[in-house]
Formats: structure tokens, sequence, C-alpha cells
């Protein structure tokens, strides 16, 4: 019998350099946020070419503070069906309604043309594209139709870091464990908007005047000058501990794009000619490769084959309109419920061995041969 062998669907790149890192911070007496997230901050925002960076403790926190501060309450946002719950949650959680838009058969991004209809028929606050599995959307033509309709941009850039180009008034990062670089849970707001930039750094702890490290750490500071609370805030902060994981990670980001291109191209090729996978990723210049995401006729089967020799896959994404709480008819969305329903992610990430992509491509050839559509 054909041994089987465990390759999860992702595993984390930390090394040597991450552990002394955190370790580092943990003996400096200080862990929560200080000097060392500001300089993860400083060192995203001139990678990412805008003027600041917000560290933030998840991508979800980074969107509800740049949204609070773009929207008023009672008002709507547009943003697609295709994507991770927190997208849509946001929106709920500033007061507003979610307006969904159907996506683009071929890049699963938001589709323009259904973008123009809604705002043709709606009064919207906001759209907030979301850039799936790293491939971006199409920016130029998504601010043509914001600024034509004089809405604003919210980026949802969670699978697609790095990225230099923001049109929006602001993007949004994740930097969970699965994603491009990792500070294990975390994220971060890019924006060139100054007044949306001082709205996070007050908001994300609080509301409060100060950061925490200059009220306890600066010797400047005054003893008798007390910090004020300016707005009612969150609890949003990221604390040195993880920023110290998310600078060694960034050193290594060069060689993790290249791997993660490597290994898609290799699965392009390979699948390419299996006439079953109903669909293989868009292939793009700028396209990140945080996920590798297929089309299978039967999905269930498939997964179950590919657990069964130790292969793990997971599903992005089941389309928001077909859960209990985002309901509505199939009709409204046809594209992004037709591919909710094919759609599987393959194991991608910079650890992944040749040998061990090698055996999932082999497995897959073998489940087409087993099954015939």
């Amino acid at each position: 019998m054909e041994s089987k062998i465990n390759i999860p669907f992702y595993r984390p790149s930390i090394g040597f350099e991450e552990i002394k890192a955190v370790t580092k911070v943990l003996e400096s007496g200080w862990l929560t946020t200080g000097k060392i997230t500001n300089q993860f901050e400083k060192e995203i925002a001139k990678l990412c070419n805008v003027k600041y960076a917000l560290a933030v403790n998840s991508a979800t926190s980074g969107l509800f503070l740049s949204l609070n501060n773009i929207i008023t309450k009672d008002s709507v946002v547009i943003t697609t069906p295709f994507t991770f719950v927190s997208t849509a949650n946001i929106i709920e959680h500033c007061g507003a309604k979610v307006l969904f838009v159907d996506i683009d058969s071929e890049t699963y991004n938001i589709n323009p043309t259904e973008l123009i209809k809604a705002l043709s028929k709606t009064q919207v606050s906001a759209i907030i594209p979301v850039h799936i599995a790293g491939l971006p959307c199409d920016m130029e033509k998504i601010k043509m139709i914001g600024d034509g309709f004089n809405v604003p941009i919210l980026e949802d850039c969670a699978h697609l870091f790095p990225y230099k180009n923001l049109v929006g008034r602001a993007g949004v990062f994740s930097f969970y464990t699965t994603k491009n670089i990792t500070t294990a849970e975390g994220g971060m707001v890019i924006t060139n908007d100054e007044n949306l930039a001082n709205s996070i750094k007050k908001n994300r702890f609080h509301g409060i005047s100060e950061d925490v490290y200059d009220r306890y750490i600066n010797p400047d500071r005054h003893l008798e000058q007390e910090y004020d609370i300016i707005d009612c805030g969150y609890k949003c902060n990221m604390p040195d501990i993880l920023s110290a994981i998310g600078i060694e990670q960034l050193k290594k980001l060069d060689y993790f794009i290249k791997r993660r291109k490597s290994l898609a191209f290799n699965y392009i090729n390979a699948l390419s000619e299996i006439k079953e996978v109903i669909k293989l990723p868009v292939n793009s210049d700028d396209h990140v490769w945080h996920l590798f995401i297929i089309q299978v006729p039967d999905r269930l089967s498939f997964r179950a084959f590919m657990s069964n020799n130790g292969i793990g896959t997971s599903v992005h994404f089941r389309s928001l309109t077909s859960t209990y709480y985002y309901r509505a008819t199939s009709s409204e969305f046809p594209v992004a419920n037709q591919v909710s329903e094919h759609v599987v992610s393959l194991p991608l990430y910079p650890d992944l061995m040749a040998s061990e992509q090698d055996y999932i491509i082999e497995k897959i050839k073998e489940f087409f041969k087993l099954h015939l559509y």
C-alpha cells in the first residue's frame, strides 16, 4: 500500500531570525506598541510608496477603522460577495448597509460593469473592492467609476502584499499566518490621507491623544502633562512582539514572492493539460500569488480524495450571499454563486518542497483519471 505524506494547506515560513527578534523584544521589557512597531510602519510605508502606514491587530480592524472614518451611519457600501466575511461585517459594524456586486468570472474580482449598474440605482457612500488571491482589481477603471459617481474607495488588500499602486483613500493588508508575510495576527492600513492616518492612529488605541510608548518612555514629555481622550476609540493596536516578526519577514519578502510565483507557474504548466479542471487562475505579472485557486466539477469528492492522500486544501470563498446572514437569491449573483460551488485552493507557500508539489500534481492527475466527467 502506498504510504501517505502529510502536506498541510499552509505551513508558515518562520526561522531563527524571527525567533531571535521576538526574544529581543521580550528581553527589552517593552512588549506592547512601541519603537519596533513604529519601525515596521515606516518600512511598510516606504515599500508601498505611501506617506502613512498604521499597524493594527488585524485587517478586519484596519478596514473598520478606515471605513468608520469615511462614511456615516445608515450609509450604503458596495463590496463583493466573493470574499472573507469580515469585509461585509465591518460595513455593518459601521452602521451601514452592505450592497453586493457580482464578480468577474475570469479574475474573481469585482465586476466594473456591475459596479456601474449598482451605482446608477443606489446612493452609495463607499466602494470596497477586494483583490482576490493576490491578483489586483482593475483599479484604474474602478477609480474612474468611483470618481464619476463621487464615491470614495477603500481597498481590501488582505491578499495583495506587497501593493505599491494605492488608488483608494486607503488600503488594508492582512498579516495573518497564511499571508505573504505574517506577524501571526495583525494588519496594516496604508494611506496618503493625513486626516485619515491621524484618526486611525488615535482610534486604534481608545481615542487617546498620545501613544502609550510616548507617555511612559519619552524623556522629553513633561511629568505634569496628562493625556486626553479626544474620541471614542477602540483597542486595535499591534504590539512590538508581532511587529518584530513582521520586520524579519519583510527581509525575506522578495524570496517569498519569487518562490510563490515559481510554484504557481509549476501548477499552471502541469494542470493546464487536464481538461477536467474547469478553470486555472489568471496569470499576470502583478499577481503576488497569495492563493492558487482552481475550479473542479465535484469539489467534495476532490477534497476528500486529496485529504485521503495526505494533502490539505481549502475553499476561497463561499459566496456570502449563500450564507444564512447575508442570504440572497442566486439569480442576483450568478457568477459568485457558480464560482463558489467549484473553487478549491491548493497548497502554495515558500516552504512547499518541490517533491511535495510533484506529489500534489500527481494526485490531482490520478483523481481525474479515476473520476470521468
